[in-house]
């Protein structure tokens, strides 16, 4: 069996916090867009995972998330299956395109189907597994019998709205465990590739990825990505940031507002990280310039290396690019999906 997982380009990326554990929260407005790796599953005795493609090189095969992908589902199923994993690479690596998280997000959703194990895919587009859902039900139901008794006492009574609220708030609690754990161990923008696919919708995520906030309606859009060959670590990256954390002005209201009406993005694109990436590989910044020759809306997306330059409309995306291809053959054409 076999799919294929867009890659996605963060429009905006704040950082917001810092955790003791060392993670970053982030406040980020992400589109999917049409880069694709194709997953495929095979029958086999034992796990194993092979990588093909333009961007395959340097990748090993037995420390991937694909692979982990696998194994966390066996491990969280109970189910002990064999998987011959092919994984054709057309994301760029080391790019900020969530290719990884791609390619795990297509292992978990094979395996799903192939398996037909009930491991959730929520609304919120985050995973839920059957332990999760049976830790949920516990608590759903010591909470009911809270609102049950208070029930029974006149005088307690104006008490239930309160146990309904902390109910609703322990099952969020409880669920974002799950969720943290889950991205932590296989990839922070897996909950986001495995959301379900929506045309022409840009989705605010927070957290540390796991957390789907948002999605807004957004005309299609047209992107000409320029991803730079020598990538950027997004540990490194991070690790920079650290060393002189910003503390900008959230602009993703601005951002949605200005792309609903097709107006430019002067000032609303922002990526805390930039500024890091240019230090790990000042080719970024080379880049960036490039597409500013072309558009006024340019953007890093993620940890980088990635620059991308975004157009309303698809004629002009087609000139900038043929100008474009020239200074730069590895420039991508591409649109929101």
């Amino acid at each position: 069996m076999k799919v294929r997982i867009p890659a996605k380009l963060n429009l905006s990326l704040y950082v917001t916090e810092k955790m003791p554990d060392g993670y970053h929260l982030l406040d980020s407005m992400m589109v999917s867009v049409g880069v694709y790796d194709e997953i495929e599953v095979l029958s086999a005795k034992d796990i194993t995972v092979e990588f093909f493609g333009t961007h395959s090189d340097g990748i090993d095969p037995k420390n991937n998330t694909a692979l982990r992908a696998a194994e966390f589902f066996c491990e969280n199923s109970g189910i002990n299956i064999g998987a011959k994993i092919k994984v054709t690479k057309n994301i760029p690596t080391r790019a900020g395109m969530g290719g990884p998280s791609a390619d795990a997000a297509g292992v978990l959703r094979v395996l799903k189907k192939i398996t037909n194990y009930k491991l959730q895919i929520t609304n919120a587009g985050v995973i839920s597994t059957e332990a999760e859902k049976s830790q949920q039900s516990n608590i759903s139901s010591d909470c009911t019998k809270g609102v049950s008794a208070a029930r029974t006492e006149p005088t307690v009574r104006r008490r239930t709205a309160r146990v309904r609220s902390y109910c609703t708030a322990t099952l969020r609690e409880a669920r974002r465990d799950n969720q943290m754990l889950y991205a932590q161990s296989v990839g922070a923008d897996v909950p986001f590739m495995l959301s379900k696919p929506c045309q022409r919708v840009i989705t605010r995520i927070q957290g540390i990825g796991e957390i789907i906030a948002e999605r807004h309606s957004s005309p299609p859009l047209h992107f000409i990505i320029l991803p730079e060959l020598d990538g950027v670590s997004t540990k490194e990256c991070f690790t920079f940031y650290d060393e002189n954390p910003e503390t900008a002005a959230n602009c993703n209201a601005e951002l949605i507002t200005a792309i609903q009406n097709s107006r430019p993005l002067t000032g609303v694109l922002h990526n805390s990280l930039f500024a890091p990436a240019i230090r790990l590989n000042p080719k970024i910044l080379d880049n960036y310039r490039l597409l500013g020759t072309v558009s006024q809306n340019v953007f890093m997306t993620g940890s980088g290396s990635a620059c991308a330059a975004l157009f309303y409309n698809g004629r002009e995306c087609r000139a900038a690019y043929e100008k474009i291809i020239v200074a730069a053959p590895s420039a991508i054409i591409t649109r929101s999906v």
